[in-house]
């Protein structure tokens, strides 16, 4: 039940408000949005992500694997999602974002968090920072036009988590206003950029329809796959294992959706996928849930 409600209150109900206003009300909200997404990737994602890195005791035991294993689920997503559009012809800018890119802060943190306890929670914070990094670098690289390496220095994410680091090696205290700003900026950035996803959804065709499903599986599935094989690989245990696990389990990133419009690629597609994954992640997560409090894994 809380894994429903995690899932209905953080995600459901915000891609159906927006989906109402597109299709029913026919608020037109083209320049809002726009606006939101600059505000989102050039403010409040870094603001975000400084303070994250910030004020989280990262704990040493399993740090450097738990990002290697990170960082290898994301080039596994890529290798999928070249595979993907290969098989449907389709432009590898308009289709990898949302098979690459996993939900692993907005979703992943907070189910990694009810499944597994507060110990948990740290370790999917550490998980995140990788995806989160390579997707405003790399992943901007691949839907960017004109000078990309310009489009990528103009990112002040991977500045955010780099002076984050810094401050917290030093130990350098958070003032009590900036966590209180961050908790308001956790409340309302993702809640609006899911209205626009859901904003842009359209009645899928049938053809559409199976591209969408087949490109979720592949970021579920796919992530899930390669990160078990990363942890024996690895040699992960206990709950950083796990936690990996059920990260790389997460849909598609709401992100995958705002570089898409950010640039003109398939935001639609995008779109689709973020929606569709989401959805299918609840009986994924409760079975997730299952095994690992019946002992089964």
């Amino acid at each position: 039940m809380a894994t429903i409600t995690i899932l209905f209150y953080r995600v459901f109900i915000f891609i159906l408000l927006g989906y109402i206003l597109g299709r029913y009300v026919r608020f037109n909200i083209q320049r809002e949005a726009q606006g939101i997404i600059n505000i989102g990737m050039y403010v409040l994602f870094p603001f975000f992500v400084l303070v994250t890195m910030w004020s989280e005791t990262l704990p040493a035991a399993y740090l450097y694997r738990v990002w290697l294993l990170a960082a290898g689920v994301v080039i596994g997503g890529a290798a999928l999602a070249w595979l993907y559009s290969r098989i449907y012809v389709m432009s590898y800018r308009d289709c990898s974002l949302p098979i690459i890119f996993v939900n692993s802060a907005y979703l992943g943190i907070p189910v990694n968090t009810y499944i597994l306890g507060s110990a948990a929670t740290k370790y999917a914070i550490i998980f995140d920072l990788v995806p989160t990094l390579i997707m405003f670098t790399f992943g901007v690289a691949l839907v960017a036009k004109g000078d990309r390496l310009k489009e990528i220095l103009k990112m002040p994410l991977a500045y955010a988590a780099l002076i984050g680091l810094l401050l917290n090696a030093q130990g350098v205290p958070v003032p009590w206003p900036v966590l209180k700003i961050t908790s308001f900026v956790k409340a309302v950035t993702m809640p609006l950029i899911l209205i626009i996803v859901g904003y842009e959804l359209k009645p899928f065709k049938t053809a559409l329809l199976s591209r969408v499903l087949t490109a979720s599986v592949l970021r579920m599935a796919g992530g899930a796959s390669i990160a078990l094989a990363l942890i024996f690989l690895l040699r992960l245990e206990g709950i950083p294992a796990l936690v990996c696990l059920i990260s790389a389990s997460m849909p598609s990133a709401v992100n995958s959706y705002v570089l898409a419009k950010k640039y003109q690629a398939n935001a639609e597609f995008a779109a689709a996928v973020v929606a569709m994954s989401t959805l299918i992640s609840l009986p994924v997560i409760m079975i997730i849930s299952l095994l690992i409090h019946g002992k089964m894994i």
